[in-house]
């Protein structure tokens, strides 16, 4: 057997290169499969509701123009988003609350509500009884 013949320099220097950017990737591999692993195990977080809640009268019961149906309270025309719910609360004798979802033409002037809304859309109507 003869002398073993000792690779090149830059042959060498290229394997070190692509052994270290092989460990690269697999590290790199096995901290974006233990991110996802975590990230799937938590809760997703609930749907944002937009709006801040306030009172006041109905002044003009719902109708439709062009297309939205509208509201107004204490004299302001409102738009009732498509998803906006009506919900009417009674007490029962013991002084709990009954939450019961109502129509929106059940809603008559001067009643007193409290709304959600943002700017001038309605996402939620409560009646209290």
């Amino acid at each position: 057997m003869g002398p073993v013949a000792k690779q090149p320099i830059e042959h060498r220097a290229a394997s070190k290169r692509l052994t270290s950017l092989r460990s690269r990737v697999r590290i790199l591999s096995v901290v974006a499969l233990a991110g996802g692993l975590i990230l799937g195990t938590v809760p997703a977080a609930p749907a944002f509701e937009p709006g801040v809640w306030h009172r006041g009268a109905i002044t003009k019961t719902p109708w439709k123009q062009d297309g939205p149906m509208r509201i107004q309270l204490d004299g302001t025309d409102y738009l009732l988003m498509p998803a906006a719910t009506v919900t009417r609360y009674s007490r029962d004798g013991a002084g709990h609350f009954n939450a019961q979802p109502m129509d929106y033409r059940y809603l008559l002037p001067s009643q007193q509500i409290r709304f959600k809304a943002q700017g001038f859309s309605i996402y939620a109507i409560e009646l209290e009884r």
